[in-house]
């Protein structure tokens, strides 16, 4: 790695002008111009060129054969006007399922012959500007593909400083940069080194507008990537929603806990004033048993009085969109975005935004009457807003009855379940009074019919029905999901992770 390291050779650009009538035509718009190459075609038939001897093209090419390729390329005088990093970032896009750790084996092999072949390190120039440029062209352009870049970082390069280098040479690709970092990342032993790595990034101002994509690249091997990306956000105020969204990417399946240190951290009110456009943001990206976990993080800063009330109805319709939104991939019913387990988490949802929120202070009004109005209609509200999330024509989503039953069962459940000092009572109001008022708010034929439309009132009616019917309480606690678990049970908070099933509900 080292004389790779100390030498280097300027960039070459260039390009075929266009002469005579047909380029003169051409440039005042008058005809179209001949189409250009596709930048990397020349690369790529290089490589394929060399891979032929090998009886292999370069979507079956093993690793080994995919380093020897590259290698023999660059060292062809006859292709001394390729450019090294474009040659590697090909190799690495096309790497097929003969050469999954094709990024590690590319960039090792690069590393040690480079260290004693002379002509190579001069061909190869920088580790940091090859790297790079590698990264940048395995995220552009045909079948962008940057799955072998963060192995191929881990390989080359070996300080941050390298590292923030390349990335502001692939910075036009935020796929790449977050692979280059990732790279990195994985070989850092401590948290406490991937938040220097993240900190040096930002030294160079051409990088501050990527700040979400380095996050996603530092947090991805995270030890505790919700303490990491809170570090950074406090550390980095104004970019603090862009490190949280960054980090859900890298760590979607902690999404939940991320958002929530986010959230609790009283230094970073604006990710509070923002907190519908992060619920978002974060959703979208998130695994999909990670978005009520979402959910109920804001659910407890309005439970605080740090997030205002009116935002629990919205964000939970937009909460469930995010959930009904999730693609249904492998057509197989393990698939976590298969119809049941979208209604199992839409439910999920409803019920624990409500639970979250119950004991809010924001949830009281001057008198019992506007109190009882109040309460009534924040839990008419995200029911209805959790169904209209849920209406879809995409394929694979649940069948609206259903997904109705469930809601309003559950959310119900939770209301009737709920212990009575999470209720804004008085001395001439009690909780059962209010449980009641929600009753009759959800069996009212035309509350009913706003909530799922005239077709499903019936269901409406009948699931809170039974929901509040005391003599099957019991039988609900295995078929509803009940808000007021968490609370109550926190040691079982996985009732609320149950992927691929659909185990809780009607």
């Amino acid at each position: 790695m080292n004389a790779c390291r100390f030498l280097g050779l300027a960039r070459r650009f260039h390009s075929k002008p266009l002469t005579g009538l047909v380029g003169a035509l051409a440039l005042l718009g008058l005809i179209a111009a001949p189409p250009a190459a596709r930048a990397g075609d020349t690369e790529v038939g290089a490589l394929n060129a060399k891979l032929i001897a090998q009886g292999v093209l370069l979507s079956s090419a093993n690793s080994s054969q995919l380093a020897a390729a590259i290698i023999a390329v660059l060292s062809d005088t006859a292709y001394n006007k390729l450019k090294s990093g474009v040659v590697i970032g090909e190799a690495l896009k096309a790497a097929g399922s003969n050469a999954p750790d094709a990024g590690s084996v590319i960039g090792q092999t690069l590393v040690t012959e480079s260290t004693t072949n002379i002509p190579l390190a001069a061909r190869l120039g920088l580790p940091s500007a090859y790297v790079g440029s590698a990264a940048l062209t395995a995220g552009t352009g045909k079948a962008p593909s940057v799955n072998q870049v963060a192995g191929f970082t881990q390989q080359v390069l070996s300080s941050n400083t390298d590292v923030t280098n390349a990335a502001v040479t692939a910075k036009s690709s935020k796929s790449a940069v977050s692979a280059i970092f990732a790279g990195r990342s994985s070989e850092l032993a401590a948290d406490l080194d991937r938040a220097a790595l993240f900190q040096n990034a930002l030294t160079n101002k051409s990088l501050l507008s990527l700040t979400q994509s380095i996050s996603t690249g530092v947090i991805t091997y995270a030890a505790d990537p919700a303490n990491l990306s809170n570090q950074l956000a406090q550390a980095n105020t104004k970019y603090a929603s862009n490190i949280v969204i960054g980090a859900t990417a890298g760590r979607p399946t902690d999404a939940g806990a991320i958002v929530k240190e986010a959230l609790n951290n009283a230094n970073l009110p604006a990710l509070k004033k923002s907190v519908a456009t992060l619920a978002k943001s974060t959703a979208a990206i998130a695994d999909i048993e990670q978005i009520e976990k979402i959910g109920s993080a804001v659910g407890a800063q309005i439970k605080t009085g740090a997030v205002k009330l009116s935002q629990a109805a919205t964000i939970t319709k937009t909460l469930v969109q995010a959930i009904i939104a999730k693609p249904f991939t492998t057509g197989l019913s393990t698939d976590p975005a298969n119809a049941n387990n979208k209604r199992d988490e839409v439910t999920e949802t409803a019920a624990y935004m409500v639970a979250s929120i119950l004991g809010s202070a924001q949830l009281r009004s001057t008198t019992d009457a506007k109190t009882t109005s109040l309460f009534t209609s924040t839990i008419l509200n995200i029911i209805k807003n959790a169904v209209a999330g849920a209406k879809s024509t995409k394929a694979g989503t649940p069948a609206l009855s259903e997904v109705i039953a469930d809601i309003v069962g559950s959310v119900s459940y939770t209301i009737k379940t709920a212990t009575d000092d999470l209720f804004p009572t008085t001395a001439t109001l009690t909780a059962e009074a209010l449980r009641q008022a929600v009753l009759t708010t959800l069996t009212n034929t035309k509350n009913a019919a706003a909530i799922g439309g005239s077709a499903n009132s019936a269901v409406v009616i009948a699931a809170a029905n039974n929901a509040f019917d005391t003599s099957q309480v019991g039988a609900n606690a295995n078929r509803l999901e009940n808000g007021n678990f968490y609370y109550t049970n926190p040691i079982q908070y996985g009732q609320l992770t149950d992927p691929e099933t659909d185990t809780r509900n009607l």
